[in-house]
């Protein structure tokens, strides 16, 4: 009876830290997109504030460890369309973070706690 019992906890057990291990690697997704997305930030704000021409060429380093030359103009559209693609990404992290923290809090037995987190389920328009 008693190994039932320790083996129904060991089981349990592996299940909550592998929930557990699945939504800090989720955070961890997410902090990345967001870093990158700053400094595409970064760098659209300096190529913006560069008072050279804008169809002058400059360096950028891309995916990869390639540095490019090209236009500015060119540049700057390339940094709006991959911010563009990481906000999109960005929201789609986020929404896996948010379902692996209640898979997470069923698996504690917490539901009360999500009940009481009042803008937990609130979804964008």
């Amino acid at each position: 009876m008693a190994d039932v019992d320790i083996d129904t906890a060991a089981r349990r057990t592996a299940e909550l830290e592998g929930a557990a291990e699945a939504v800090e690697h989720a955070k961890h997704f997410v902090v990345d997109i967001d870093r990158r997305l700053h400094m595409d930030r970064e760098g659209l704000r300096a190529i913006k504030k560069s008072d050279e021409h804008p169809l002058s060429s400059s360096w950028v380093l891309c995916p990869g460890g390639v540095f490019l030359q090209a236009p500015k103009a060119s540049i700057a559209q390339f940094l709006k369309s991959e911010m563009n693609e990481l906000t999109a990404r960005q929201q789609l992290a986020q929404a896996e973070l948010k379902a692996r923290v209640v898979e997470l809090a069923h698996l504690e037995g917490l539901d009360t706690t999500l009940d009481r987190l009042k803008g937990f389920n609130l979804r964008g328009s």
